[in-house]
Protein backbone atom coordinates (compact mmCIF):
# COMPACT_ATOMS: atom_id res chain seq x y z
CA UNK A 1 0.00 0.00 0.00
CA UNK A 2 2.95 2.33 0.58
CA UNK A 3 5.85 1.12 -1.58
CA UNK A 4 3.92 0.72 -4.87
CA UNK A 5 2.57 4.29 -4.93
CA UNK A 6 5.96 5.63 -3.78
CA UNK A 7 7.68 3.87 -6.69
CA UNK A 8 5.16 5.25 -9.16
CA UNK A 9 5.64 8.70 -7.62
CA UNK A 10 9.41 8.29 -8.09
CA UNK A 11 8.96 7.75 -11.82
CA UNK A 12 8.23 4.05 -12.30
CA UNK A 13 5.98 3.36 -15.30
CA UNK A 14 4.82 0.09 -13.76
CA UNK A 15 5.20 -1.80 -10.49
CA UNK A 16 4.54 -5.43 -9.57
CA UNK A 17 5.09 -6.45 -5.94
CA UNK A 18 5.41 -10.02 -4.70
CA UNK A 19 5.51 -10.30 -0.91
CA UNK A 20 5.09 -13.02 1.67
CA UNK A 21 2.14 -11.86 3.73
CA UNK A 22 -0.56 -13.50 5.85
CA UNK A 23 -2.47 -14.67 2.76
CA UNK A 24 0.41 -16.85 1.55
CA UNK A 25 2.38 -17.49 4.76
CA UNK A 26 1.32 -21.15 5.02
CA UNK A 27 2.76 -22.01 1.62
CA UNK A 28 5.87 -19.93 2.26
CA UNK A 29 7.07 -22.33 4.95
CA UNK A 30 10.23 -24.24 4.05
CA UNK A 31 9.71 -27.52 2.17
CA UNK A 32 8.39 -30.10 2.80
CA UNK A 33 5.72 -28.31 4.87
CA UNK A 34 5.47 -25.51 2.31
CA UNK A 35 6.75 -24.64 -1.14
CA UNK A 36 9.82 -22.62 -0.11
CA UNK A 37 13.25 -23.81 -1.08
CA UNK A 38 16.16 -21.42 -0.80
CA UNK A 39 19.92 -21.41 -1.01
CA UNK A 40 20.10 -17.70 -0.19
CA UNK A 41 20.78 -16.45 3.31
CA UNK A 42 18.63 -14.67 4.22
CA UNK A 43 15.91 -16.01 1.93
CA UNK A 44 14.18 -13.45 -0.27
CA UNK A 45 10.84 -12.37 1.24
CA UNK A 46 9.72 -9.74 -1.28
CA UNK A 47 10.36 -8.76 -4.88
CA UNK A 48 9.50 -5.49 -6.57
CA UNK A 49 9.43 -5.46 -10.37
CA UNK A 50 9.77 -1.88 -11.54
CA UNK A 51 9.62 -0.59 -15.12
CA UNK A 52 11.70 2.54 -15.67
CA UNK A 53 13.17 4.48 -18.58
CA UNK A 54 16.76 3.78 -17.58
CA UNK A 55 18.78 1.58 -15.24
CA UNK A 56 21.64 4.10 -15.19
CA UNK A 57 22.49 4.70 -11.52
CA UNK A 58 21.87 8.45 -11.28
CA UNK A 59 18.67 8.20 -13.34
CA UNK A 60 17.21 5.41 -11.21
CA UNK A 61 18.27 7.06 -7.92
CA UNK A 62 14.71 8.17 -7.00
CA UNK A 63 13.56 4.53 -7.34
CA UNK A 64 16.44 3.22 -5.20
CA UNK A 65 15.69 5.92 -2.62
CA UNK A 66 12.16 4.52 -2.07
CA UNK A 67 13.77 1.33 -0.75
CA UNK A 68 16.67 2.88 1.18
CA UNK A 69 14.39 5.39 2.97
CA UNK A 70 12.40 2.42 4.30
CA UNK A 71 15.49 0.40 5.25
CA UNK A 72 14.57 -2.28 2.72
CA UNK A 73 17.30 -4.42 1.20
CA UNK A 74 18.10 -3.31 -2.31
CA UNK A 75 19.42 -5.94 -4.74
CA UNK A 76 18.34 -4.86 -8.20
CA UNK A 77 18.76 -6.44 -11.59
CA UNK A 78 18.40 -5.22 -15.14
CA UNK A 79 16.43 -7.97 -16.91
CA UNK A 80 15.05 -8.90 -20.28
CA UNK A 81 11.45 -9.97 -19.63
CA UNK A 82 9.56 -12.58 -21.63
CA UNK A 83 6.02 -13.82 -20.92
CA UNK A 84 5.41 -17.26 -22.46
CA UNK A 85 2.08 -17.28 -20.59
CA UNK A 86 0.97 -13.67 -20.02
CA UNK A 87 -1.39 -12.90 -17.17
CA UNK A 88 -4.75 -12.29 -18.80
CA UNK A 89 -6.17 -8.94 -17.79
CA UNK A 90 -5.59 -8.55 -14.08
CA UNK A 91 -7.11 -5.39 -12.62
CA UNK A 92 -4.88 -3.16 -10.49
CA UNK A 93 -4.55 -4.46 -6.97
CA UNK A 94 -3.90 -7.85 -5.53
CA UNK A 95 -4.00 -10.78 -7.95
CA UNK A 96 -6.04 -13.77 -6.87
CA UNK A 97 -3.70 -16.64 -6.10
CA UNK A 98 0.04 -16.42 -5.53
CA UNK A 99 3.27 -16.09 -7.46
CA UNK A 100 6.17 -18.42 -6.94
CA UNK A 101 9.52 -16.77 -7.58
CA UNK A 102 12.56 -18.80 -8.66
CA UNK A 103 16.05 -17.31 -8.74
CA UNK A 104 18.04 -19.41 -11.18
CA UNK A 105 21.75 -19.94 -11.42
CA UNK A 106 23.16 -21.53 -14.56
CA UNK A 107 24.95 -24.78 -13.70
CA UNK A 108 28.67 -24.49 -14.47
CA UNK A 109 28.51 -27.70 -16.52
CA UNK A 110 26.22 -26.02 -19.10
CA UNK A 111 27.16 -23.32 -21.54
CA UNK A 112 24.87 -20.28 -21.53
CA UNK A 113 23.40 -21.40 -24.86
CA UNK A 114 22.73 -24.97 -23.65
CA UNK A 115 21.17 -23.67 -20.43
CA UNK A 116 18.89 -21.24 -22.26
CA UNK A 117 17.87 -23.96 -24.74
CA UNK A 118 16.89 -26.33 -21.90
CA UNK A 119 15.03 -23.64 -20.02
CA UNK A 120 13.26 -21.91 -22.90
CA UNK A 121 12.71 -24.78 -25.34
CA UNK A 122 11.98 -27.66 -22.94
CA UNK A 123 11.33 -26.76 -19.32
CA UNK A 124 8.99 -23.83 -20.02
CA UNK A 125 6.43 -25.96 -21.87
CA UNK A 126 6.64 -28.77 -19.32
CA UNK A 127 6.05 -26.34 -16.44
CA UNK A 128 3.07 -24.70 -18.14
CA UNK A 129 1.52 -28.01 -19.26
CA UNK A 130 1.90 -29.90 -15.96
CA UNK A 131 1.06 -27.20 -13.41
CA UNK A 132 -1.98 -25.03 -12.75
CA UNK A 133 0.04 -22.00 -13.86
CA UNK A 134 -2.02 -19.04 -15.08
CA UNK A 135 0.93 -16.70 -15.72
CA UNK A 136 4.58 -17.42 -16.44
CA UNK A 137 7.29 -14.77 -16.82
CA UNK A 138 10.97 -15.27 -17.53
CA UNK A 139 13.41 -12.54 -16.57
CA UNK A 140 16.87 -13.13 -17.98
CA UNK A 141 19.34 -11.15 -15.87
CA UNK A 142 21.41 -8.80 -18.00
CA UNK A 143 23.26 -7.14 -15.12
CA UNK A 144 23.19 -6.75 -11.34
CA UNK A 145 22.53 -3.11 -10.44
CA UNK A 146 23.88 -3.27 -6.88
CA UNK A 147 27.22 -4.69 -5.74
CA UNK A 148 25.71 -6.89 -3.02
CA UNK A 149 22.94 -8.39 -5.19
CA UNK A 150 23.10 -12.20 -5.07
CA UNK A 151 24.51 -13.72 -8.25
CA UNK A 152 21.58 -15.01 -10.32
CA UNK A 153 21.17 -15.64 -14.02
CA UNK A 154 17.39 -15.47 -14.24
CA UNK A 155 14.25 -14.81 -12.22
CA UNK A 156 11.10 -16.79 -12.96
CA UNK A 157 7.60 -15.77 -11.88
CA UNK A 158 4.91 -18.45 -11.98
CA UNK A 159 1.40 -17.54 -10.83
CA UNK A 160 -1.00 -20.16 -9.46
CA UNK A 161 -4.49 -20.33 -7.98
CA UNK A 162 -4.47 -19.99 -4.19
CA UNK A 163 -5.52 -23.66 -3.74
CA UNK A 164 -2.15 -24.70 -5.23
CA UNK A 165 -0.41 -23.12 -2.24
CA UNK A 166 -1.14 -26.08 0.02
CA UNK A 167 -2.51 -28.79 -2.27
CA UNK A 168 -0.07 -30.62 -4.54
CA UNK A 169 -2.95 -31.97 -6.67
CA UNK A 170 -4.06 -28.40 -7.33
CA UNK A 171 -0.46 -27.29 -7.91
CA UNK A 172 0.07 -29.96 -10.57
CA UNK A 173 -3.38 -29.40 -12.06
CA UNK A 174 -4.34 -33.02 -11.41
CA UNK A 175 -7.75 -32.54 -9.78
Amino acid sequence: EEVGPALTGAGAHGVRLNVIDADVAEGAAPAPAGLRRSTMDPPIAAVASVWVDSAVRHLRQPIDQVFTERNLRLAGYLVSESSPLPHAGSPPGRTQGFTQMAFLRRPARLSREAWLERWHDHHTDVAIETQSTFAYRQNLVVDALHADAPAVDAIVEESFPITALTDWYAFYDSI
